[in-house]
């Protein structure tokens, strides 16, 4: 709730943001046309964050994974869900999955 909310905001602010800019640019505000732009970019960059962030972080998964895959020594308690957690690791392609439901 509270991301959607950010980044509405975001996106809000981007658009007074791009409308400023053009504003500048037609001389009708007395603002600078780069300020406004460099607004618009750092507002940009922050908004690809908040949306690629699921990208990145992603939810642990529950099943354990296919052949090619070794367990690690790796074990944690998430601190968000409670759940414990065992790290798995793909020496092939270097990826690790984080797989709940193991026991630590």
């Amino acid at each position: 709730m509270l991301r959607w909310t950010i980044i509405a905001v975001v996106v809000l602010a981007l658009a007074t943001t791009l409308a400023c800019a053009a504003l500048a640019w037609a001389g009708v505000v007395g603002i600078p046309v780069a300020l406004a732009i460099w607004f618009a970019v750092q507002l940009g960059i922050v908004l690809a964050g908040f949306v690629f962030e699921r990208v990145r972080y992603k939810s642990f998964d529950t099943s354990e994974p296919g052949p090619g895959w070794e367990v690690t020594l790796e074990r944690f308690i998430d601190p968000a869900t409670g759940a414990h957690v065992r790290v798995w690791f793909n020496p092939t392609t270097g990826e690790r999955r984080y797989i709940t439901g193991t026991g630590v």
